[in-house]
């Protein structure tokens, strides 16, 4: 519940749901989410579960066992790591995750980003990958084929790693470009009669 709005309204809207199941539809539901706030709800018409789960140097270990209360964490940047996101994003994230939770607007309280510090992190984005994120948003996705989605991650991390020198060349680069007006992504082959149905 929740996904696609801001943080404040998606768990807003998360919480109303759950009031509204637990005390006028009352019936047996299998309620999911990702907001940890919602953990305190008590009823005894609910029952909290979570999947076990291990974490080892970092890493983490899903179990198939249900067990009793919240998770301990939202392994986050975990799953994100399991998902294959590059590293460089997931140290980064590490470094945003941090300075959120060092400035209590994210975290075991669960007090939501504000929206200063999400248009803060939207302009450190260099314009290299500003693009990327550009061309991602502007995608018909309901329109592209499995393989032609794949085709386009692997044109794009191709780009990325093309332009991935060291970070302080990167940095140089990104100002560099900011400067100049952003040049667009080369399309998609037209030869590729797989990437667009």
């Amino acid at each position: 519940m929740g996904r696609g709005t801001g943080t404040l309204d998606g768990l807003s809207i998360a919480h109303a749901v759950c009031d509204d199941l637990l005390e006028r539809i009352r019936c047996r539901t299998l309620f999911a989410t990702h907001y940890h706030e919602l953990a305190g709800i008590q009823s005894d018409a609910l029952a909290n579960r979570s999947l076990a789960a291990d974490e080892c140097d970092g890493r983490i270990v899903f179990r198939r066992r249900l067990v009793e209360g919240p998770s301990a964490d939202s392994y986050g940047l975990q799953v994100a790591r399991l998902a294959g996101l590059p590293p460089s994003v997931l140290e980064r994230a590490a470094v945003y995750l941090k300075e959120l939770k060092e400035k209590g607007a994210a975290g075991a309280s669960g007090e939501a980003r504000t929206e200063g510090a999400e248009q803060g992190a939207a302009e450190e984005v260099d314009p290299f990958h500003r693009r990327i994120l550009e061309e991602l948003a502007a995608l018909d996705v309901d329109n592209m084929t499995p393989l032609g989605a794949i085709a386009l991650v692997s044109r794009w991390k191709a780009a990325l790693a093309a332009g991935a020198g060291g970070n302080a060349d990167r940095k140089r680069k990104a100002k560099k470009a900011a400067a100049a007006p952003p040049r667009p992504l080369p399309p998609p082959k037209k030869s590729d009669p797989w990437l667009f149905d």
